[in-house]
Parts: structure tokens; C-alpha cells; sequence
């Protein structure tokens, strides 16, 4: 990893630990970029990186289509519940975003980061203090203007 966001990254994590909300977003419109970047964080701190859509499409798939709107908040909670370090690096969010779901990922993550730190890989753009994943005209686009959360974009 850089070495600038290798300190930007741990400095960050030093800042969140008088926060509400332990939340970093590492954000990024390369995959490539942001998964490399996950991989150092999680090597340097000896954890593993929880893939979300794996570990989330094995529940939900014993869970009737129609319940899943309401169980999947649960779900993700029950999951990161059974991470055992106190930081917990996500990375592919993509399931959280669909439209079946009636999920609002980044207050489900706000939330989850009250008792966790969480480290989240997040397939999008940060400008303009606008959090967004997906392009406009995408059935996924969302946009977010106040996050509780430090948020790095990475180019």
C-alpha cells in the first residue's frame, strides 16, 4: 500500500476510537485500487476481510423472499457478531444495495459501527462531500450528504 494512506489510514482509525460511529469508508471507483489497498490494511492488522455478499447471500438464501426486506438488517448483524476482532474490514457491499432488500447500507453501517470499527471497501466516488455508489442512471445509484463517518477516496 502507499505509504501516505498507510498513515492516513491509521490515523484515521486512532481518530474513530472516541467516535459514535466507527466507521471508515475507503472509497474508490477502481476495484483493483481498493481491494489491494483492504488486503494491506487487513495484513497489517492480521484480519481477515469479511466478504459481505458471500457471507450474506449464504443466509438470505434460506430466508423466503418476501421476509428478507425485513431480516437482512439482522442477518448482517448476526454476522459481524461472529467476526471476532473488534475491527472488522467489509469488502463486497454489492448485495446491500438491492432494491429487494429496501436497505439503506450506510445507516445500517453507521449503526453496526456502534459496537464494532468497521473498515468498508465502497465501489463509488466521494466528491463534493457527496458519498455515491453507482453511476447516475444505474438501478443501484444511491447518494449520501451526511455520513457519520471518515471517508478516503482512493485514486
Amino acid at each position: 500500500m502507499y505509504e501516505e494512506m498507510k498513515q492516513s489510514v491509521q490515523f484515521a482509525l486512532e481518530q474513530l476510537e472516541g467516535r459514535r460511529h466507527r466507521l471508515l469508508l475507503l472509497v474508490s471507483e477502481d476495484q483493483r485500487k481498493l481491494y489491494q489497498v483492504l488486503n494491506d490494511v487487513a495484513s497489517k492488522h492480521q484480519i481477515p476481510i469479511l466478504n459481505m455478499n458471500l457471507s450474506l447471500s449464504e443466509e438470505l438464501i434460506n430466508v423466503p423472499v418476501d421476509r428478507r426486506p425485513r431480516k437482512v438488517g439482522e442477518i448482517v448483524e448476526k454476522i459481524l457478531r461472529h467476526q471476532k476482532k473488534d475491527l472488522v474490514i467489509i469488502s463486497h457491499i454489492e448485495l446491500l444495495f438491492d432494491h429487494s432488500l429496501h436497505l439503506n447500507p450506510i445507516k445500517l453501517f453507521e449503526e453496526l459501527s456502534k459496537t464494532k470499527t468497521l473498515i468498508v471497501g465502497w465501489n463509488g466516488k466521494y466528491e463534493n462531500n457527496v458519498l455515491s455508489y453507482a453511476d447516475p442512471g444505474h438501478s443501484d445509484y444511491r447518494s449520501y450528504y451526511d455520513c457519520d463517518a471518515i471517508i478516503f477516496s482512493i485514486k
